[in-house]
């Protein structure tokens, strides 16, 4: 009996040890490896959706919290800290003084994402080392261009804010040596960030693909940004020297004499744009009024859109503009909640937009 007793315990040690190994062994159900992901077109294109939702947005309506709290950003705020809004909320939180302000904080508009760059190139550089069957060639093409696309996008939104930044477009690695001296990389010029832009941007249009698509970069939206970012540094450039606002290595301030380049290539990119006839002004309604709110707000056979924000209630991304924008005598909610009509136009927007409805009728 006692060898019976014995044989049974061994064997349910043997089977536990088994199960054990088989348990250690398994795949991980909520990770996904580096091979996983840079090997699957899908995962690749999840990757990007993701630097998509991460691109710089100054306002942001999706933000949700107690917007009175300091530690909560709250996008539709900053519409009344410039002249196209004014605050209208009921609640006393710091807003009322946006619509009367004096000067504005060191580093309002500053920006430093550069997490979101070396993601961006982390990701680029396992694109194009993947073997997998599952990603041809042209496709590890058109993705990686579409990565430089955004890291372009994203390097005019630094420079536009902060001039010269770090071009940064392989990941640094740190060696642990203790001497971290070889990663801190100096200020390039505010000529050389948007040089980079304009020569990324030729390089990559063709490349693109997505023909069509008002939600991911095509040819035409790599060349809006170009004749946009060329446009302000042409602008810099000219009107810089009235006022001159320079660095000793030209972190700050652009040479006039580059303004002429820079202009040429903002109108050659806009005008390929409008010759190609694939995009134009929104006149679908003849009221003009109607026809304005339709042209931000139509999805569908709407040409003047390039590249927008898809908002989809049924894939959960929602905003509450209408929310905090509607006149406070058509708000609908509990009276006395600053959650609604929380800005208001300006009497010399609503003004001027009168006066432009005119001219154009007439």
């Amino acid at each position: 009996m006692k060898s019976i007793y014995n044989y049974i315990l061994m064997t349910i040690a043997v089977v536990g040890l088994a199960s054990c190994d088989d348990w250690l062994e398994r795949e991980p159900q909520t990770i996904l490896t580096d091979e996983q992901v840079w090997s699957d077109p899908e995962l690749i294109t999840s990757v990007i959706s993701d630097v998509y939702s991460r691109l710089p947005k100054h306002t942001d309506f999706t933000e949700t919290g107690n917007c009175g709290a300091t530690d909560v950003y709250c996008g539709w705020k900053d519409y009344a800290a410039y002249d196209e809004a004014i605050w209208s909320g009921v609640s006393n939180f710091d807003y009322e003084v946006r619509n009367n302000i004096i000067n504005y904080p060191f580093l309002r508009w500053s920006l430093w994402n550069f997490t979101l760059i070396r993601d961006i190139n982390l990701a680029i550089e396992n694109i194009g080392k993947t073997e997998s069957a599952k990603v041809s060639t042209t496709q590890k093409e058109q993705f990686i261009a579409e990565l430089r696309f955004l890291r372009a996008l994203n390097y005019f939104e630094l420079v536009k804010r902060m001039g010269g930044v770090p071009l940064i477009t392989t990941q640094l690695i740190y060696d642990f040596s203790g001497d971290p001296s070889p990663l801190r990389q100096p200020r390039d010029s505010e000529e050389a960030v948007y040089d980079f832009i304009r020569d990324e941007l030729d390089d990559i249009k063709d490349k693109l693909g997505n023909e069509g698509s008002q939600t991911r970069a095509n040819s035409f939206t790599a060349l809006a940004l170009k004749s946009r970012a060329m446009l302000y540094a042409g602008s810099l450039a000219k009107y810089n020297s009235l006022n001159p606002i320079s660095l000793p290595g030209g972190e700050v301030g652009i040479p006039s004499s580059r303004a002429e380049d820079y202009y040429a290539s903002s109108l050659e990119a806009a005008k390929e744009i409008i010759d190609s006839n694939v995009y134009s002004l929104y006149q679908n309604n003849p009221d003009l009024g109607e026809n304005f709110y339709e042209a931000v707000t139509q999805k569908s056979n709407n040409n003047e859109a390039i590249l927008v924000i898809d908002y989809s209630a049924s894939q959960g991304l929602r905003h509450p503009f209408t929310l905090n924008n509607i006149p406070r005598s058509m708000r609908l909610d509990v009276a006395n909640v600053s959650g609604s009509s929380a800005i208001s136009p300006s009497l010399n927007l609503v003004e001027d937009t009168n006066i432009w409805m005119e001219l154009k009728a007439a």
